[in-house]
């Protein structure tokens, strides 16, 4: 199970969140200040939370 966690809301806001406490809530295409978002091919992204440095690569909150 990874660290970070990214789940969406029925309106479709995103809501990134990681084990270690840090929760960011946004719409997308905007700048995140908890997390790094690396996009990657395919609607990937790589998460890197800022706080604990844990990783994950999951659907890209940005596009």
């Amino acid at each position: 199970m990874s660290s970070i966690r990214l789940d969406r809301d029925p309106v479709g806001t995103f809501i990134l969140s990681c084990r270690c406490g840090s929760v960011e809530i946004g719409q997308g295409r905007r700048r995140w200040q908890a997390f790094d978002i690396e996009p990657r091919p395919n609607g990937l992204a790589q998460i890197t939370c800022r706080q604990c440095q844990a990783q994950a690569r999951l659907n890209d909150p940005q596009s």
